[in-house]
């Protein structure tokens, strides 16, 4: 290593990604080291990981390819996308409790795009002694509405790079919307119904 280099532990197949010392991974253990000097005691131990698997599909129980699948909680998280039949894995996670959110990966994507982000309605997943689960039902996914337009100026000239808005009848914003992809047009992830 050169002088002042921090690492996080590699990580190998069915362990957690995790920094040395336990540290948080965006935050690694600075282990400082000087030329022609030897740093010892600076030993690790890798954490099994856990596995969250199952299906995502629509209302009419469509089996979907093609969806981000997001497990999130304890401190990490993982995207992966669901493959034929609508399988997912998740893997390298730490234990701790999840929530598994499924939604479109690209939004110009024809076979998902018309679906809002779906949280897993069974609750937090809890990963424990159990190396792998399997959600008991697949993710659902919502469908949602899109909305269009083109912004333009007084002369009816489309105007690039405008940010657009949308937000929910409390007040919320709703994220994630594309930039505008062609002169003066905006195209919006699907919403929700009831959001303007």
């Amino acid at each position: 290593f050169t002088p002042d280099t921090s690492f996080n532990t590699v990580n190998g197949t069915g362990f957690v990604l995790q920094a040395y010392d336990d540290a948080r991974i965006d935050e690694p253990t600075t282990v400082t080291v000087t030329a022609g000097s030897v740093v010892s005691g600076i030993n690790d131990t890798l954490s099994l990981g856990r596995t969250i698997t199952g299906r995502v599909s629509d209302a009419s129980d469509n089996l979907l390819a093609g969806v981000a699948v997001m497990a999130s909680g304890s401190g990490a998280s993982t995207e992966v996308v669901s493959g034929p039949g609508g399988i997912f894995t998740a893997t390298h996670l730490p234990l701790g409790s999840y929530d598994v959110i499924g939604g479109p990966t690209d939004f110009n994507v024809a076979n998902n795009a018309d679906f809002v982000r779906t949280i897993y309605d069974d609750g937090p997943i809890v990963l424990g002694t159990v190396s792998t689960y399997t959600l008991p039902s697949p993710l659902v996914l919502d469908y949602g509405a899109r909305i269009s337009g083109t912004v333009t100026d007084s002369a009816s000239t489309g105007l690039a790079g405008v940010d657009v808005e949308i937000r929910t009848p409390d007040g919320n914003d709703i994220p994630e919307i594309t930039q505008p992809p062609v002169r003066g047009t905006s195209v919006t992830p699907a919403v929700q119904a009831g959001h303007s």
